[in-house]
């Protein structure tokens, strides 16, 4: 399963980018508040980790790794079921450094991973 460019390569660029900003968007707004043993900024922060992380194994390893892509998808549709249990309220909202500051964002939390998982749906 190599790819040579055209549309896998752009699957893969583009569930890089989507994993990337779905990272950046989870930022906790403050690193500190993760000493304080607060679980939703600790949630904040594994979605962070795991998002960056994943994206990096895209882009390293490319799309010829079938596992890369389904880590891709398990942290896009976990992100996307953590969203669904916070508006439930069944657990709380993580903090996030851009989620006061733009209106868009709270679209964005919830778009973004839903991309990649469509992307890694089409990939696969």
């Amino acid at each position: 399963m190599r790819e040579g460019g055209g549309a896998p390569g752009v699957l893969r660029w583009g569930a890089v980018l989507a994993l990337g900003v779905c990272g950046l968007l989870h930022l906790p707004p403050e690193p500190v508040a993760l000493t304080s043993g607060d679980p939703a900024a600790l949630l904040a922060s594994v979605v962070t980790v795991a998002c960056l992380l994943v994206a990096g194994w895209l882009a390293v390893r490319g799309g010829a790794s079938p596992a890369g892509w389904l880590a891709a998808g398990a942290v896009g549709g976990g992100t996307l079921v953590l969203h669904l249990l916070a508006a439930l309220g069944a657990v709380d909202p993580p903090p996030l450094a851009f989620g006061a500051a733009f209106a868009w964002v709270a679209a964005a939390l919830v778009l973004v991973p839903a991309l990649t998982v469509l992307l890694r749906r089409t990939a696969v």
